[in-house]
């Protein structure tokens, strides 16, 4: 996801997609993250991206040393929290059918 950070999650109508196969546990967009805390339980309210940037860290200093490569810095909010409820009127508007929760 780290390109749709290049734009607002309104040009990226597939992040959107994405939130709302998130919240009822669609194993296709499950197999799109390393680990859904959900899985085999009921699905999550809310969804919400965050906005994180992303830097190397200094060759040779502690933090590379221990594995960790990455610093990152929180900016914001990128996707705010969303329901299925909340998206209900959107993905009609897309044409996109309305996910349905497992029974």
């Amino acid at each position: 996801m780290w390109f749709a950070a290049f734009q607002s999650y309104q040009y990226n109508n597939w992040l959107v997609h994405l939130a709302a196969k998130l919240l009822v546990n669609d194993e296709g967009a499950s197999s799109l993250i390393a680990h859904n805390p959900f899985q085999g339980q009921e699905p999550p309210k809310f969804v919400r991206a965050e906005h994180y940037r992303y830097t190397y860290t200094k060759i040779g200093s502690k933090a590379a040393k221990n594995g960790a490569w990455w610093k990152r810095k929180r900016i914001g909010n990128y996707l705010p929290a969303v329901s299925l409820q909340s998206l209900k009127d959107y993905m009609k508007h897309m044409g996109w059918p309305q996910p349905r929760l497992p029974k």
